[in-house]
């Protein structure tokens, strides 16, 4: 199997690495001089992953050659 044992691939397969992805990475402020403050964990950034990342776009070049084939939602 090519992708056995790496989850990010299930996960897009199975359509919930949107529930993963869109929740806050959390860490610590290093920024702190006090240890009380140092140790709270802090939102450091949320990522954005919505339905448009599940597909990946076709090139314009392939669209123009093949009339055929229609871009992907959201591109």
């Amino acid at each position: 199997m090519c992708f056995e044992g790496q989850s990010g691939w299930d996960l897009r397969r199975w359509k919930e690495l949107q529930a993963v992805l869109s929740s806050p990475i959390q860490g610590w402020s290093i920024n702190n001089a006090d240890a009380v403050n140092y140790y709270r964990p802090t939102t450091q950034f949320i990522p954005v992953f919505g339905l448009k990342d599940y597909l990946w776009p076709i090139r314009s070049s392939d669209l123009v050659v093949n009339p055929n084939l229609v871009q992907n939602p959201y591109w």
